[in-house]
């Protein structure tokens, strides 16, 4: 067990407590989660994956089920848990990753045959997947008011609902559902709205930890978010750790990196040929994050 999960037995009793007393406000995160460090706690190079899915069914806005849909968005978040730093890898929809499209992987055996088909493909150790839907991301940005986004070109595509000018701006929740959703206003299309979808995940992230405050009150409050709008397979106990993890990554330690290649067609359907390069090398050897 690592020092941060000891230290968390410890700590979680005092905080259900008071949260039932009504007194937990007085707790500051700043200061309790510079005494906590992670240890080895997801293999021996302290590195930890994590598949984010945003899937393409599920009401109210489509039918069916979110669990065995297409996948809308596919990102990998890696990150080094004992310096604090991060990747996030955008992986297009319309890659052909598995033979064929990735984004059916999911369709056809749900998040787990995806993590297997990424893991094979990447190399990289998948520890945890968590799934939301199209309402999962409306009641994110609606439980942060918002999400701050740097707009940076005119969006206009009836498709999507995109109805957005240039500029960094707070964009409602159902505008943001849309900019994740919108390629035809892209000129490099199913690219450049993974690209998008990238950076709403480090907007998300970074809001959550400027809207905490340093105050547990709020860090819970963002954990339930989490538990009420996705669907995932990190166990219970990690759930809190995971989250005071997230809130310890400052921004310029968060790199992104957009998987792009050239395309061709898989049974006459267009597909992307990733080319991520020496990427995942790099990844697994320890170099996550902005170049230092």
């Amino acid at each position: 067990m690592s020092r941060l999960r000891r230290l968390l037995a410890g700590v979680l009793p005092l905080v259900l407590a008071a949260v039932l007393f009504g007194t937990v406000g007085a707790f500051a995160v700043a200061g309790l989660t510079r005494s906590m460090t992670f240890g080895a706690g997801y293999g021996d190079d302290d590195l930890l994956v994590v598949l984010a899915i945003g899937s393409d069914g599920g009401p109210p806005h489509r039918p069916g089920n979110p669990m065995a849909a297409r996948a809308d968005g596919i990102h990998l978040l890696v990150v080094d848990t004992r310096t604090t730093r991060m990747t996030v890898v955008d992986i297009p929809r319309d890659s052909a990753i598995g033979g064929g499209k990735v984004n059916a992987h999911l369709a056809f055996g749900g998040p787990e045959r995806l993590e297997a088909q990424l893991e094979a493909w990447s190399g990289l150790p998948i520890d945890f997947w968590a799934l939301g839907s199209f309402w999962s991301l409306e009641q994110v940005a609606t439980g942060l008011g918002g999400l701050e986004i740097d707009v940076q070109q005119s969006m206009h595509d009836p498709f999507s609902g995109t109805n957005l000018e240039p500029g960094f701006q707070r964009v409602d929740p159902g505008q943001v559902l849309a900019f994740s959703r919108d390629r035809k206003s892209l000129a490099n299309g199913d690219i450049g709205r993974s690209h998008n979808q990238g950076r709403m995940i480090i907007s998300a992230l970074q809001q959550m930890r400027t809207q905490s405050g340093g105050e547990l009150t709020n860090v819970l409050g963002m954990v339930e978010l989490f538990e009420r709008s996705a669907v995932h397979n990190i166990p219970p106990s990690e759930v809190l750790p995971l989250a005071l993890l997230a809130l310890r990554i400052p921004p310029e330690h968060i790199e992104q990196v957009t998987i792009s290649g050239p395309f061709g067609t898989i049974g006459g359907g267009s597909v992307i040929r990733p080319q991520p390069g020496d990427l995942f090398t790099r990844l697994l050897a320890g170099q996550v994050g902005p170049p230092q």
